[in-house]
């Protein structure tokens, strides 16, 4: 289990939400039982719980912000949360479920309104993000990046957050690995950059595109709302057209591998898969029918068949509708 040691960013995004959902009503049908059981910290758990509960149950599909919550839920881990209903004394995966529940309701910003708190500021942020800072609170972190996140003045913060991020290595490179807290703030890092994507640069935008276009789908970032945001706020058509052909070269010319064996980690570029997908012939099949075939295809009987497709489903789904001009 990726959640008692380390993983790859994909390891901690595979969780079925339907099996998320089943297991946090599981854990508030359970409230009385374990609630009696007279353990202190249970009780403190189950405030955390309830909050993220109600958040894991109101998603709104068209509010990006609903749409992120979702997403960062989806890093439970049903199998923990079940092991803790079914043995409440276990005090060391107690402990663990209840750190993740704190750092999770700071990333939904799920903590109570009486709970005030200073979001680090942008030098202390930067020195966090440069090793320098010294010891830091993983959960203010967590809670000052989902303030940046909210926040319309965070464009600073983003900026300093995207020169942090590592440029992706060409092929050979093994999958950075992380614990469960490193996935989850990796993650908050990337929503930061992406919900700032139209403030940042030329350079800047091309690094995003080029290096956590991919990754960022897998991370839960709405990277297609973001984009279709500043594409569609450019009022001349000419123009309109000029930027998503440059992001288009962006992602052609980017280092993103994408895992085309879900067992064996075998990779290829994105650029390749796109070409690949592109020159599929499915007879009369429309356009989005062809790409849907051509990634059962890749991913057939696989490991986290669902999961690869709808990540590979969603960056595909972007790529034609640039080529189209069709950002709608």
């Amino acid at each position: 289990m990726a959640e008692a040691g380390q993983g790859t960013l994909y390891d901690y995004r595979t969780e079925d939400w339907s099996e998320v959902e089943r297991s946090l009503l599981a854990l508030m049908n359970e409230k009385e039982r374990l609630t009696a059981l007279n353990i202190p910290a249970i009780d403190k758990m189950y405030g955390r719980i309830e909050a993220i509960y109600a958040t894991a149950t109101r998603i709104d599909e068209g509010n990006p912000f609903e749409v992120i919550d979702k997403e960062l839920v989806r890093f439970l881990k049903p199998a923990l949360i079940d092991h803790f209903i079914n043995n409440p004394e276990d005090a060391e995966m107690r402990n663990v479920l209840s750190s993740f529940f704190i750092m999770m309701a700071a990333a939904t910003n799920n903590f109570s309104a009486g709970d005030s708190f200073t979001p680090y500021s942008t030098d202390e942020l930067s020195a966090i993000l440069m090793g320098s800072g010294g010891i830091y609170d993983d959960v203010l972190y967590i809670r000052s990046l989902r303030s940046y996140l909210e926040n319309a003045e965070g464009a600073e913060q983003a900026s300093l957050i995207l020169n942090a991020l590592p440029a992706i290595p060409l092929e050979g490179a093994e999958e950075p690995m992380y614990y469960w807290d490193d996935a989850l703030i990796f993650a908050l890092m990337l929503q930061v950059a992406w919900k700032n994507f139209f403030s940042f640069n030329e350079r800047g935008q091309q690094f995003l595109l080029q290096n956590y276009f991919y990754r960022a789908i897998a991370a839960g970032v709405p990277v297609r709302t973001w984009l279709r945001m500043l594409i569609n706020n450019i009022d001349d058509p000419t123009e309109r057209k000029k930027t998503a052909d440059e992001f288009l070269k962006y992602i052609d010319t980017g280092n993103e591998r994408i895992p085309v064996n879900t067992e064996t980690m075998e990779t290829k570029k994105l650029s390749e898969i796109v070409r690949e997908c592109a020159s599929k012939s499915y007879g009369d099949q429309v356009e989005i029918l062809a790409q849907d075939k051509f990634i059962s295809d890749l991913y057939r009987n696989q490991v986290y068949e669902d999961e690869f497709s709808g990540w590979l489903r969603e960056a595909l789904f972007i790529v034609f509708k640039l080529r189209k001009n069709d950002m709608v």
